[in-house]
C-alpha cells in the first residue's frame, strides 16, 4: 500500500504517502481507532480531522512554500496540504525512531 500512496501523493498530491513513519504517528495519533494500514474511511476521517485541528498552521505552510524546478527556481506552485501533512508524518515519525 505504500507504493500506491506514494504514487498518488506524488502525481496528484491528495494523499499522504502511507509509509513506515507516517503510519507509526498517525496510528498514535488514532489510538485504538485506526492502524492506518490502508488508506480507508476511517483513516481518511483522521488525516481531515487532524487537518481541521491544525488547519491554520497547516494553511500557512502550504502557502509559504514553493515547489522548486529542476534549476532549484521556485514555481508558482505550491505543496498541496497533503504534502504539508505527509511531511509531518514523516519527520516526526524519523525522529522518533533515532531517539530510541
Amino acid at each position: 500500500m505504500t507504493l500506491v500512496t506514494k504514487v498518488l501523493l506524488g502525481v496528484f498530491a491528495i494523499i499522504p504517502a502511507y509509509d513506515r513513519f507516517f503510519k507509526d504517528i498517525f496510528s498514535e495519533i488514532a489510538g485504538e481507532e485506526c492502524g492506518f494500514s490502508t488508506p480507508n474511511e476511517t483513516s481518511l476521517n483522521i488525516i481531515a480531522q487532524f487537518y481541521q485541528e491544525n488547519k491554520e498552521e497547516i494553511d500557512t505552510l502550504s502557502k509559504s512554500h514553493q515547489i522548486l524546478d529542476f534549476d532549484g527556481k521556485p514555481t508558482n506552485y505550491r505543496y498541496s496540504k497533503a504534502k504539508i501533512i505527509d511531511m509531518y508524518g514523516f519527520q516526526i515519525g524519523r525522529d522518533k525512531v533515532s531517539e530510541d
